[in-house]
């Protein structure tokens, strides 16, 4: 039973499932997504997975954890393609792959991310520990519908302890990469070329967000590499089905 895979301090499953948000359009939110359960394997609930939210409560849904990270992790800027490549430079492949990009932080309970699996949003867990058997992870929430929440789910220390560190190498790395770009903005406004740029360029029709850019670099690339393989003769739409293919196999869990 889910029940024995996840305990609920201080909070009835009953009540929270007979308060639940049916939503087939659910999506996690960084900000106050918790916990994400993969409810397959308890014909009982339902649905594939359950978001315990802060703000909404129990969310419902027929996505697949793994779908909801995915959607996440196409509307920002980074993706799996970045954490595989730091993981390559770190120390080699790694199936299991924890999603770190700046003050998101989703880590998952299994050591394989290829299916669905329950994950937690770190970065707003306040604290964190294992059970006396260490067998249980508990998670400590700050907030759940205006009460503090703590989860307890079974999970393998060795393997939490290991995504954990994954996730905070990820993280400082990514920081140190910023801090070397920025290096290359500082005090820019105070630069001759700045104040020049400003008077050629029409800056009514500069704005170009940063997931639109990486996208689009990722595109012409991949496209460039079919065209120099098969030639000319490639056709647009096997070119627009390797891309696509090329894109999703390294930008999502898989």
């Amino acid at each position: 039973m889910y029940q024995k895979n996840l305990f609920l301090h201080n909070l009835d499953w009953k009540t929270l499932l007979n308060n639940a948000d049916f939503d087939d359009c659910a999506r996690i939110n960084p900000d106050s997504t918790l916990f994400i359960f993969d409810c397959q394997q308890y014909d009982s609930l339902e649905c594939k997975s359950i978001l315990f939210d802060c703000n909404r409560g129990v969310i419902m849904t027929n996505k697949e954890t793994k779908k909801l990270v995915n959607e996440l992790v196409k509307s920002l800027a980074w993706s799996f393609l970045e954490t595989r490549t730091i993981n390559a430079l770190k120390s080699g492949q790694s199936k299991s792959l924890p999603y770190v990009h700046g003050k998101i932080a989703l880590i998952p309970l299994t050591g394989v991310t290829q299916h669905s699996t329950n994950w937690v949003m770190f970065n707003n867990v306040v604290g964190h520990s294992f059970n006396k058997d260490s067998q249980n992870l508990i998670l400590h929430f700050s907030n759940f519908q205006g009460e503090k929440c703590k989860i307890e789910v079974v999970a393998d220390k060795a393997l939490w302890n290991q995504h954990l560190k994954i996730a905070a190498e990820h993280m400082l790395i990514q920081k140190e990469l910023y801090r070397q770009e920025s290096e290359y903005f500082k005090n820019i406004e105070e630069t001759h070329l700045y104040r020049m740029c400003k008077e050629e360029a029409d800056v009514n029709n500069i704005y170009m967000a940063l997931k639109t850019f990486i996208d689009a670099r990722d595109r012409i690339l991949i496209e460039s590499a079919i065209k120099e393989v098969y030639g000319e003769e490639a056709t647009t739409r096997a070119v627009n089905d390797v891309r696509n293919l090329v894109i999703r196999k390294l930008k999502s869990i898989i």
